[in-house]
């Protein structure tokens, strides 16, 4: 689903690939309507003086400033309150989020031009133009690059190790946060923050650490604060495989598996997961493979899982399988060696059910599962009834 992160309507809904990219590859651009607003950054500065384009002081105003008021800009009153002199739509603006990350901006800009004739009277004429630019991102969401519809690179993007940007700036920057180059502060979410002084702006919210303004413990080549919450965000030490499985799992085992992987990833255990959540039609695309339309095996060797759609655990967001890597990056598959058997110690801490525990199919040890209590042809019934919370199934 793309959306617009401002106003979050719809712009598309569609298939895609694991990748993110769109299915419909016979369109090769993103369309979308432009939505209006003020033109204006996310701060804005409000003051009291005169400017020179011909507005007369609004009733109530010091008539003391003789001089008319700046267009677009706001400004205070006698009455201690504030009015917009005239609106400014000069710009507008739209970012495009997929999978919670800004992907694109779509900026439409008018301008107008006015001629005298030779009557004396005034006539003007209004022009657009839209500029529109894909973003390229580094490991940690950081914007390095923006592309136009031709495919060609139109900027580049560098930051210190704190985020300060060097040269060109965009409305996205270090690890993707909102940028506003006016002020020099990137919008996190819960506070703002300053790379120039690699500081937040005010006190850490939830008091997390010795120092409240300290940006990840003044070390951010280890660790990154993705909401100015924390000093180093658990989730994003984890690789990117594993967010974007974690984020596909039912809400009521994401901190969990969270806890167990990194605690894994500490005592020097890498532990990646490759299956998580599975739609029930992509359950099915799996059961397809190796049978002929009636289900029969007529490719033994080809045969992925016995389970149909909707009889899976991974149809619900509620079970993961996971592979262990040694120190060199090769896969691990002695399941009766140290490794697996911390991993399996580990997932039962955390409230899961190990495969390694199961009689049919028998010692399915890279799958790690938590039922609530549910039977899956229980939940199956949860989920045709719509008894459901943003697509999951209701388990507490």
């Amino acid at each position: 689903t793309l959306y617009d992160g401002m106003s979050f309507d719809i712009i598309r809904e569609q298939e895609s690939f694991a990748d993110g990219y769109f299915t419909n590859t016979s369109d090769t651009y993103v369309d979308w309507q432009a939505s209006g607003g003020e033109s204006a950054s996310r701060y804005r500065y409000i003051g009291e003086e005169a400017g020179s384009n011909g507005l007369s002081p609004a009733s109530g105003e010091n008539q003391a400033n003789s001089q008319s008021l700046i267009s677009g800009n706001f400004h205070a009153n006698s009455n201690a309150d504030y009015r917009l002199v005239s609106p400014n739509r000069s710009r507008s603006s739209v970012t495009l989020f997929a999978k919670g990350e800004a992907v694109a901006t779509n900026k439409n800009s008018y301008s107008t031009s006015t001629t005298s004739t030779s009557t004396g009277n005034r006539s003007g004429t209004t022009s657009a133009s839209t500029k529109r630019s894909y973003f390229g991102t580094d490991m940690i969401g950081s914007v390095r690059s923006s592309t136009h519809d031709d495919g060609l690179n139109a900027n580049y993007y560098d930051y210190d190790v704190f985020g300060k940007p060097f040269g060109e700036t965009s409305d996205y920057g270090y690890v993707g946060k909102p940028y506003d180059p006016v002020t020099g502060l990137s919008n996190y979410g819960y506070r703002d923050y300053s790379p120039k002084t690699a500081r937040f702006t005010t006190v850490d919210p939830i008091r997390d650490g010795h120092n409240w303004y300290a940006y990840c413990s003044n070390d951010p080549v280890n660790f990154v604060d993705l909401w100015g919450l924390s000093a180093e965000d658990v989730k994003a030490k984890l690789s990117k495989n594993n967010q974007i499985h974690i984020d596909k799992l039912h809400p009521a085992i994401r901190d969990k598996t969270i806890e167990m992987l990194s605690n894994l990833n500490e005592n020097g255990i890498n532990v990646e997961i490759v299956s998580s959540m599975r739609t029930i039609e992509e359950q099915n695309a799996l059961y397809a493979i190796g049978r002929d339309k009636d289900g029969k095996k007529i490719e033994g060797e080809k045969i992925v899982t016995n389970a149909k759609g909707g009889t899976s655990n991974h149809n619900f967001g509620l079970a993961f399988d996971v592979e262990v890597y040694d120190d060199k990056g090769k896969k691990d598959w002695n399941d009766k060696g140290e490794s697996w058997q911390a991993v399996i110690k580990e997932g039962e801490k955390q409230g899961f059910t190990s495969g390694s525990t199961f009689v049919n199919p028998k010692n399915d040890f890279p799958h790690f599962e938590n039922m609530f209590g549910y039977s899956t042809s229980e939940l199956k019934k949860l989920y045709d009834e719509g008894k459901t919370t943003g697509g999951f199934v209701n388990v507490n």
